[in-house]
């Protein structure tokens, strides 16, 4: 359940990765452009309505921009680091079960809504 409860987290991190590969792969073999400096993150956090989350909106901040920041850092040898915000705590519209299609979890569809519902609140 812990696994599921912080999916936000998940889902950033995958984000973030998929963002840097992507550019990584924009370049070519040997001139790969480089991901440096302070990257601005907003962290959103997202529950499903039946999986409520166990960690505060602290906790993960802290964790976030703490330990997985450092390691950014560690392996970029200081070139990357991350900063930003964290949301208060979004409840996904729908079920988990309707997010599994073809027995995969459907990150797109997780992350078109966390960010929609984020962005709302925001306006």
């Amino acid at each position: 359940m812990r696994i599921i409860s912080n999916v936000g987290i998940a889902l950033l991190i995958c984000l973030i990765m998929t963002t840097t590969l992507a550019q990584m792969t924009a370049g070519t073999l040997g001139r790969l452009p480089c991901v440096c400096g302070k990257k601005s993150v907003l962290l959103v956090l997202t529950d499903f309505l039946e999986y409520r989350h166990i960690s505060s909106q602290s906790e993960i901040s802290h964790l976030f921009f703490g330990q997985v920041g450092r390691y950014v850092a560690n392996v970029s040898f200081d070139k990357l680091s991350l900063q930003g915000n964290t949301t208060n705590w979004i409840t996904l519209p729908r079920p988990y079960e309707q997010y599994i299609q073809g027995g995969q979890i459907d990150l797109l569809g997780i992350a078109t809504d966390s960010f929609s519902i984020a962005a709302s609140r925001s306006t």
